[in-house]
């Protein structure tokens, strides 16, 4: 496996929590557009008519929620991978560095602060740690054949 290969296997975690928070803020849009849509209803008494608008709203949302439902597992999935693959390795600064990055999702400049290290110094852990991640992955892939 290249260096760019497994960054790209790191990446797929953050990636997919992107695409739950986009499914998440389309479900709140379309909950909110609908609320606007239909005004406040002051004496709750229902009103007739719009059956057709809230139905295609019912299908929208039971889709959105689907598709969010199937983001989270995959998601879960990826985290689970990634979590073993950074925990076989030995060095637990590189573990943290990498663990706080592509799990946590926190900043670069986050995670220097966090742990007191230079900005070369936490780029130097994660090095490290792809190329132990590269060996791991490779020989994950031997195992399979």
């Amino acid at each position: 496996m290249t260096e760019a290969e497994t960054k790209e296997y790191l990446n797929r975690y953050r990636t997919e929590k992107r695409k739950i928070r986009r499914l998440t803020e389309q479900i709140a849009e379309l909950r909110e557009s609908q609320l606007s849509a239909r005004g406040v209803n002051i004496d709750a008494m229902p009103k007739g008519g719009g059956g057709s608008d809230l139905s295609n709203y019912a299908a929208r949302l039971d889709e959105l929620e689907r598709q969010l439902l199937e983001q989270k597992k995959v998601a879960g999935e990826f985290l689970l991978e990634e979590i073993r693959a950074i925990n076989s390795i030995e060095d637990e600064r590189v573990r943290t560095v990498l663990t706080l990055y592509y799990v946590r999702g926190y900043r670069w400049e986050e995670i220097c602060t966090i742990h007191g290290y230079s900005w070369r110094q936490t780029f130097r852990l994660r090095n490290r740690g792809i190329k132990a991640l590269m060996e791991v992955l490779d020989e994950g892939r031997e195992t399979e054949t």
